[in-house]
């Protein structure tokens, strides 16, 4: 009777990993596909009914990251306050970046988003980063670091030959995404950098990535409040 209720809890218990699985892959789909609300909500409902720290990381992370891209950016905060990290892992990179991300899209508390973004920084880097970084020293009043933050990043793309190779719907929604992304802070950059003809060339391919997301509203908006 032992072995057979070993065994029947060991199956219950295979299921339920199985059932996070499954609903995280789908929430983890939705966001590539960039349907964010649906993501949020089906996220929400596993977080309800799973208990497996790396489910619950994966699915709180997706749905703070859904109500970014919406520019839902106060729920975005307030969703990743929920989300509890160790060390200098991956899940607190993803988390730091996020979080500084959008606190520089608020133009919020400056201090705390240099505080996230060197945490985040000091894990990995993105493509991006060094539009962000040269974005939070100008808007820190050191323009001349800027400038050179900024030189130095557009010079390593230039320079670099990757070749990314994507297959499936999500994956190419992805790659489109993160060129639009950094598009838009090196747009942003130029922008407050008193660059206009930078600012437009990189908004412009923003605006039109054809992407679901707060960046390439903002690029159209921007390059609305220009042209008025």
């Amino acid at each position: 009777m032992v072995i057979v209720g070993i065994g029947c809890f060991v199956i219950a218990v295979t299921l339920v990993l199985i059932a996070q699985t499954r609903v995280l892959g789908k929430v983890a789909r939705l966001y590539l596909l960039e349907d964010y609300a649906g993501a949020r909500a089906l996220a929400d409902r596993g977080l309800a009914r799973f208990q497996l720290p790396s489910a619950k990381f994966g699915l709180a992370y997706n749905a703070a990251g859904a109500a970014h891209h919406e520019g839902l950016f106060d729920e975005c905060l307030e969703r990743l306050e929920t989300i509890a990290t160790q060390g200098a892992s991956l899940q607190r990179h993803l988390v730091t970046s996020l979080r500084a991300t959008t606190l520089l899209h608020l133009a919020r508390d400056l201090e705390r988003t240099r505080v996230e973004w060197s945490v985040s920084r000091s894990i990995r880097k993105w493509k991006y980063d060094d539009a962000i970084s040269a974005l939070l020293l100008l808007r820190g009043g050191d323009p001349i670091a800027a400038k050179a933050a900024f030189d130095f990043g557009a010079t390593l793309d230039a320079a670099a030959k990757t070749v990314v190779r994507a297959s499936g719907t999500g994956l190419v929604l992805h790659g489109k995404r993160t060129r639009a992304i950094e598009h838009y802070w090196r747009g942003l950059y130029l922008h407050e950098a008193g660059d206009p003809a930078g600012a437009e060339a990189h908004l412009k391919l923003a605006a039109t990535s054809g992407i679901r997301s707060i960046y390439a509203t903002r690029a159209r908006e921007l390059l609305a409040a220009r042209a008025a």
